[in-house]
């Protein structure tokens, strides 16, 4: 796990990252193509954690993050093709950002042991 520790910790900046994304997100919606590119990148972001974590499962306690990561990126599909503008802004809110917050929480709670260590 020792060499997993770097990309532990990269996973943790990302996380950050994301989170300011989302609030870039529900500030601007109104400039629906500048958010639509945020919120790809936020995909994108969530689809990396999602990879670096299948490639250190076998040594990480039992978790939902690959669930987690899963339902999000098929939200995010979901709204961005169902939705536009306030209301696009209104549903990342309210069914995106809960599931974001509770992966960061799964995040935290089974890769910030080995960065403690």
């Amino acid at each position: 796990m020792d060499n997993q520790i770097e990309i532990i910790l990269k996973m943790f900046e990302l996380a950050d990252t994301l989170f300011e994304g989302f609030d870039y997100v529900k500030s601007h919606i109104k400039e629906y193509e500048s958010a639509i590119v945020i919120i790809n990148d936020i995909k994108n972001g969530i689809s990396s954690i999602q990879k670096s974590i299948n490639e250190m499962s076998d040594e990480l306690p039992f978790n939902e993050i690959d669930d987690l990561t899963v339902k999000m990126i098929k939200l995010i599909d979901e709204e961005v093709t169902d939705n536009y503008g306030i209301e696009l802004g209104d549903k990342i809110i309210k069914n995106i950002l809960p599931i974001y917050k509770e992966l960061c929480i799964e995040i935290e709670r089974c890769l910030k042991p080995y960065v403690l260590c």
